[in-house]
């Protein structure tokens, strides 16, 4: 790892095989030159031996190349250098090529790509390069997927296998799984689908997407996989605290009378919130679990990794990930900042304050919920002008929790 990061410049590469498409990077990009060290290269064999020779934090390769086309080389990249970040930078390309970039890729753009589009993931990038050592990079950036519950899984390949099935159906096999909803999300939200807004919610998702584009990700590609037998019984309680979230958040939004759309993507938010601490799991398992059982016998839930190893908390590595995967800004500062939502710069009434709210609420032993004050800002809430009240919303909560509880 490079010393003394923050006086380095960060170094950035473009591997495409048209010269014009590079002399037109180097002129958008001549600004960055006192920030950035930037690379172009022709062929992809030439860009991994320089990556080889050199600390890279970016790559930006184009699709459709000779020699090596860029899913080989992201595949390459992400197997040997996974602290790396990988955007894909093409045009034309069939299904296939693309769904296996946008695997091995953290974004996806398409060409003509608007440059300060391509400055800001670049930007975000060298952001998540400051915050974590690379040893940690290389945890967080070679997560590629997350693990699906099986029975949802085989709920959703059995589903897609019938000659007919709806929407409505996928949908609802989808929101029971926090994997199978980043999937959907990282991939609708990729610039390949050309959709002018980003889509938090996952009906809307799946609408865009279609049928027959889901189907084709999941007999054709290994998108989406169910977890290990082995490892089933570390995840099943992330995943049971996943959808118990998700349902909280939902009836907080109803009580809220916010709009539809945003009580979806409220229920998302709550549903993958849980992505930072399955990232810990599967890669530090014995120490995670170490780090639950003597916490669990205190009576403290697993609020944040340790300190010494990574120097921030889980919220934040779960909203590292997704925002360079390209989710929804609005869902990704829901993950990060619900436990501490002061430091949040836009004070609006949003997934955030719902999953703020939410993860207040305590169950007790009829299990019924109980709203803990002493873990709500209510300083925040003032200034994101909660409906009808921070009190008054409070209560319709409350009632909504006695009726059905947690």
């Amino acid at each position: 790892m490079r010393e003394n990061m923050s006086l380095i410049k960060k170094r950035i590469i473009f591997i495409d095989d048209s010269q014009n498409i590079l002399d037109g990077l180097k002129r958008s990009l001549r600004k960055m030159r006192d920030d950035w060290e930037i690379h172009f290269f022709s062929f992809a064999l030439d860009a991994l031996l320089f990556i080889e020779e050199n600390d890279v934090d970016v790559v930006v390769s184009d699709m459709k190349m000779p020699q090596m086309n860029g899913a080989e080389f992201l595949e390459k990249v992400s197997e040997k250098y996974p602290h790396i970040v990988r955007v894909i930078l093409s045009g034309q390309a069939d299904e296939e090529d693309i769904c296996r970039s946008i695997f091995h890729s953290h974004q996806y753009l398409s060409k003509p790509c608007d440059h300060e589009k391509l400055t800001s993931i670049v930007k975000k990038a060298f952001v998540l390069s400051n915050s974590f050592e690379e040893h940690y990079l290389k945890v967080i950036l070679g997560i590629n997927k997350f693990p699906s519950q099986p029975a949802v899984y085989f709920d959703l390949l059995e589903a897609v296998n019938k000659d007919k099935f709806s929407l409505n159906e996928i949908v609802n096999i989808t929101q029971r799984d926090m994997a199978l909803s980043v999937q959907i999300l990282k991939l609708v939200n990729s610039s390949y689908f050309g959709f002018s807004k980003s889509i938090s919610q996952i009906p809307a998702a799946i609408a865009y997407l279609g049928l027959d584009i889901i189907k084709s990700l999941v007999l054709e590609t290994d998108m989406f996989e169910p977890v290990k037998n082995e490892n089933l019984k570390a995840f099943e309680l992330i995943w049971a605290k996943s959808k118990k979230k998700a349902e909280l958040a939902k009836k907080i939004a109803i009580c809220a009378e916010l709009e539809n759309d945003l009580i979806e993507e409220c229920y998302t938010a709550g549903l993958i919130h849980v992505c930072g601490e399955i990232i810990v799991s599967i890669n530090f398992s014995g120490k995670y679990e170490e780090d639950m059982q003597k916490r669990n016998s205190q009576n403290q839930q697993m609020e944040k990794l340790p300190e010494q190893r990574w120097n921030t908390s889980q919220e934040k590595v779960g909203a590292s990930l997704l925002s360079i995967w390209g989710l929804p800004e609005s869902t990704v500062d829901a993950i990060g900042f619900y436990k501490d939502p002061k430091n949040h710069c836009h004070k609006v009434f949003s997934a955030l304050s719902v999953l703020h709210i939410a993860d207040a609420i305590e169950e007790n032993d009829d299990g019924k919920g109980t709203i803990n004050e002493s873990k709500i800002n209510f300083e925040y809430l003032q200034q994101a002008q909660v409906p009808h009240g921070i009190e008054k919303l409070l209560s319709l909560i409350t009632n909504e929790l006695n009726k059905g509880g947690c």
